[in-house]
This record gives structure tokens, C-alpha cells and sequence, in this order.
């Protein structure tokens, strides 16, 4: 009886024990759920090497990794898809899988251009090897991506910025940084749904609207961005237009302007 209840008790510690690992598997395999925020900027990333997520600016070991493939057959043949080995979610501020085949030949024969993907994180933080980004904005999950030997860093302004060199070629690995200032600055306007303009961060008002209006965004101050170049769509009335003013640009935890990178005829 003693040897019978001595096994059972050696299976029972076995089996607790394993529970226990797997526990701590799957809890390793997620990142950092932090408070929600607007973060300090945007984190862009080719997409043609994957990239190691860190729990921790210290962490030398990998709890995960963004995977980058593409569609081989079908519809959708070409296009990029994003997943992670944790098969967690990956849901990023912004993500377009690029053209497919089929559309980019549309596209161009349509007069324009292959449309390349796009893949964007919320930097939430900066870190003294790399950038703390929101890998899921329903949860508010976060991993840190370390600057590394492979992937060339750019930041506004730099060169990179033509249509022939984007993450659909396999030359070049990179990281775009770009705090909210520098981009905003970056993208030729912001749409603002009834916006209200005041004469300096947390001033008098100056001028509302009900319609939308486009902006230039020429600083920030906090939640404030100073604005030049309004225009208000459905009001002629120009005499009344402030030549520029303060908007708010965000509530600390989403943005309240639409920035337009690029159009298209």
C-alpha cells in the first residue's frame, strides 16, 4: 500500500508540475498589457525579416516573434500577412497586406502604383536599444523591438521616402521611428471633424464649426497643435477664418485628427 500510495503521489507532483510549466508557457508567450496612451509616436517596419519581441528593453532571449509571409496562390497571391509564433494577435495601428498580384497589375494599368504594405505600431515608449510598441490596440498588449545589426534606422525626412523603395523589395531591412511631431509635420494635411480653434493650448476659442476642416500641423505642445492652412468645407465665409490657431490633437489615449499621407487622382 505504502508503494501504491508513494506512486500515486509521484503522479500527482508530475502532473501538477507539468500544469505548472504549461501555465508559465502560455503566460510567456504574451507582452506586457500596459495603460492605454497615445504613446510618443509611430514605429513603421519592412516586411521582409522577421523581428524578435522582447518583454524588456534587458531581456536577451525572445518571448516571440512577428512572422512575415505572403499569400503563394490565389486571389490574393503577393500579398504580405502578418502573424506571431505565439499565434497571438497581431492587431497594430495600422496594417495594409499590399497589393496582390492581380491588383497591383490593375493598379498600374489604371495609371498608379503598386500599393506596398504597410505595417504600423503605437511606440508607446522609447528605450535606451530600441522601441516599446502596442502589438494588439484592443488589448493594449506591448513588446519591446530592439534595434539591431539587420535593420536600418530612418527617421522623417531621410531619402527613403520613395515610391520604388518600400518593404515589397528585399534589399533593405528598416525601421521608420517617427515621434507624433515629426510626423505630423511629415503628411500633407490632417482632416478634423467640427473642429474648434482656439488662440493658444487650453485659450479662447477663436472659431467652431460643425463641418470638417484640413490642417497643416506645425508643432505640438502637450495635447495641442498649433495649425496653419485651414480650411473648413461648406463655409465660403473666409473673412471669419482665423489665419492659424490650436487644436487638440489627441485626449491622451487615441488621436482626434485624421492625418492624409498621400492622394491619389
Amino acid at each position: 500500500m505504502k508503494l501504491v500510495a508513494l506512486f500515486f503521489t509521484a503522479l500527482v507532483l508530475i502532473s501538477c508540475g507539468t500544469k505548472q510549466k504549461e501555465a508559465v508557457t502560455s503566460k510567456s508567450e504574451k507582452g506586457n498589457i500596459i495603460a492605454k496612451t497615445i504613446g510618443v509616436g509611430r514605429l513603421r517596419v519592412s516586411l521582409n525579416r522577421d523581428i524578435p519581441l522582447y518583454r524588456t528593453a534587458e531581456d536577451t532571449v525572445p518571448f516571440d516573434t512577428l512572422l512575415f509571409s505572403r499569400h503563394k496562390s490565389g486571389e490574393q497571391k503577393g500579398a504580405f500577412m502578418v502573424s506571431r509564433t505565439s499565434a497571438n494577435a497581431v492587431n497594430p495601428m495600422d496594417f495594409y497586406k499590399g497589393d496582390s498580384e492581380h491588383e497591383a497589375k490593375d493598379n498600374i494599368s489604371c495609371g498608379l502604383v503598386y500599393f506596398a504594405p504597410t505595417l504600423v505600431f503605437r511606440m508607446a515608449s522609447l528605450t535606451n536599444n530600441g522601441f516599446e510598441v502596442v502589438l494588439d490596440e484592443d488589448t493594449f498588449e506591448s513588446a519591446v523591438i530592439k534595434q539591431d545589426e539587420y535593420h536600418a534606422l530612418y527617421t522623417t525626412g531621410e531619402a527613403y521616402w520613395q515610391m520604388d523603395h518600400n518593404s515589397g523589395s528585399s534589399d533593405c531591412f528598416w525601421f521608420l521611428r517617427e515621434l507624433w511631431e515629426d510626423y505630423f509635420k511629415r503628411v500633407m494635411f490632417v482632416s478634423v471633424d467640427a473642429p474648434q480653434i482656439y488662440d493658444a493650448p487650453s485659450g479662447l476659442l477663436l472659431y467652431s464649426s460643425k463641418h470638417s476642416g484640413d490642417f497643416s500641423i506645425v508643432a505640438l505642445d502637450g495635447e495641442w497643435a498649433k495649425v496653419t492652412k485651414l480650411h473648413i468645407y461648406g463655409e465660403d465665409n473666409k473673412a471669419f477664418f482665423p489665419e492659424e490657431g490650436w487644436i487638440k490633437w489627441t485626449d491622451g489615449t487615441t488621436l482626434l485628427v485624421d492625418p492624409i499621407e498621400e492622394m491619389y487622382e
